[in-house]
């Protein structure tokens, strides 16, 4: 049987500070910037979610990027 998948798109910091979670834990996975207010924020959302019972993991940015830099590196070389 397939699962459901759901994603959501912070866009920012305060974006991914202010996340409402489901009720129903599941498995989140936090693709942070790989800045310090990006990387700070993801883990205090993990912390918060662990709290309520979600399976978190935390892919962060490299250092100094973001994933639309990645994004963009990856399209290039195409």
């Amino acid at each position: 049987m397939a699962r459901r998948c759901q994603h959501w798109a912070a866009l920012s910091a305060p974006g991914i500070a202010g996340l409402r979670l489901p009720e129903c834990p599941q498995r989140l996975t936090i693709a942070s910037d790989g800045d310090p207010a990006g990387m700070t924020t993801a883990n205090k959302l993990a912390e918060r979610a662990d709290a309520l019972g979600w399976a978190v993991s935390l892919l962060p940015a490299p250092q100094g990027r973001d994933w639309n830099d990645i994004l963009q590196m990856n399209g290039a070389s195409t």
